[in-house]
This record gives C-alpha cells, structure tokens and sequence, in this order.
C-alpha cells in the first residue's frame, strides 16, 4: 500500500503556504515577555544667552551749580583724577558758570577738558556782566555735532537750555544731552521740557539717546519717546533717563562723591546696527 500522503499530493503546496502564513503572523506578534525599550530621552535645547554688548562705556553727570567758592586749578585737577579712576568716557556737566573775560578767573571747561584730556562741548543759556552759565558734554570719544535748544515759556531767571552732543561711541553714534531746568518748575514748564525730549527721539531715528540733569519728576513712559529713569542715589546727584532698547543695556550704576558735589556714574552696553 502507497503511503497516505501520496493520495493526496494536490494537498502539499497548500499546506506549506498555510504553514508559512502561520509563521509570519507568529513572529509580527510581540511576545508578552518581550521586554520594551525605553523612549529615547529629549534632550531640551539649550537656552540662548542674551547678546552680549560690542562695547561698554562709563557715562557720568554732575551738577555744579551749587558749589560754593571759587574754582581754582587743584579742584579741578582733582576732579579730573575721579574721572580717570572711574574710567569714565562721557561726562555732562550742568550749572557752569565762566568768566571769559577775566584772565585771572580759572575757565571750568576748558581746565577739565585740558586735565582730563578729554573733548568738550559747551551750551549758553546766559550771559549777563561777563559771567557766562551753561552746561557742557566732555568726552573721550570725537564729538561729531552739537546743539544747543533753548526752552520757551520758561520762568526760571537762567534761560535754560538742553545741550545736545551727538557722539561716536565707536559701534554707533550716540545722543547725550546735559540740561538744567529751573529750580522747582512748575508743570506747565516740565511738559514743556517733555516736549522737546520727545523731539530728540522724533529726530534721531535708530539712535540711542542719554538725558542728564535736573530732569522731571515723571519720566515718558509712552511711545514715541518711552525714556527709562534709572535708579539712582538721587539725594544730591543728578537724574539720569534712557532709551533702552536693542541699542543700548544698563549694566550697573553708582554714585561716587567729589569735591564738586555727587557724581552719578551709568555703564551703558551698546551694540551695532543690525545687518540688513
């Protein structure tokens, strides 16, 4: 007798398929004992670091308007040594008072400017009787241009004015400017200071812009010309207001004290025009 497998050898490639068909679905079946590989971990990305500054610079303000005596060369030269120990790169000063035609009185801006061999800008607002008063900007870096705005509908006996320096600070030009308002002005007299701050920023479009004096007491915190008040000693010193942006970064502030009354002291960052 033929074995059983030969009655039927139609049967044989049928089963082999069937056989195969098992064991694919067989192995696309994970096994429950199948051990599961862990996720890969994210890994977050790190975080961006702030730009840092292309290059930093010391501003300073002072107000000599109330010191007392007369300014003799020593004083002077002593001053200039703070600024040097400070490092300081641009100074403005308000409350100057020159005698240009007395040949025996000390020249403030021109005695700073020559000891602390820096370039020196000055601003009249008055001269009545040979004596001369204003405001100046001195600085370490070349003064490209000047202006110097008088207030109107001012009360104030001095005819204050805002002297104004456009300045290379070696990235980008910078605007400072050195006033002095009179003393407790009235509201009407601070707008009108406001007014032309905000002409600054209208003016010098894409350029930083530093305000230092005896400024307002309520700083523009509105477009277009939202300056930043930044915190100070103000007891004695002068207030000292900017327009922070991509521009320009407060780093630190002091207030140091010299023979001429409180010197407020700003680090500023500045960075470049972005390429287009």
């Amino acid at each position: 007798m033929k074995p059983a497998h030969h009655k039927f050898p139609a049967l044989k490639p049928l089963l082999a398929l069937i056989s195969l068909i098992w064991m694919a679905a067989l192995e696309g079946c994970p096994s429950t004992h199948e051990v599961q590989k862990p996720a890969p971990a994210v890994i977050p990305k790190p975080e961006k670091k702030p730009a840092a500054p292309e290059i930093t610079f010391q501003f300073g303000s002072l107000d000599i308007y109330n010191h007392q005596g007369r300014i003799e060369q020593p004083s002077v030269d002593t001053l200039a040594g703070i600024i040097r120990r400070e490092k300081i790169d641009v100074l403005a000063v308000q409350g100057i008072f020159r005698y240009p035609d007395l040949k025996t009185r000390i020249d403030f801006v021109d005695a700073l400017s020559s000891s602390a061999e820096l370039r020196s800008a000055f601003g009249e607002t008055i001269n009545r009787n040979g004596r001369q008063g204003g405001n100046a900007i001195f600085s370490l870096f070349p003064i490209k241009t000047t202006d110097n705005s008088h207030y109107v509908e001012m009360k104030g006996i001095g005819f204050e004015a805002a002297l104004l320096a456009v300045i290379d600070c070696g990235v980008r030009d910078v605007v400072f400017v050195s006033t002095r308002l009179p003393e407790n002005p009235g509201m009407g007299e601070e707008t009108n200071a406001m007014s032309t701050f905000t002409s600054y920023y209208s003016y010098y479009i894409d350029t930083p812009i530093i305000l230092s004096g005896n400024l307002p007491h309520v700083v523009i915190e509105q477009p277009p010309a939202a300056y930043r008040n930044i915190p100070l000693d103000h007891a004695g010193s002068t207030k000292i207001w900017c327009i922070e942006d991509s521009t320009l970064k407060v780093i630190q502030t002091k207030v140091d004290t010299t023979n001429f009354g409180r010197l407020a002291i700003v680090q500023f960052g500045l960075f470049g025009p972005k390429p287009r």
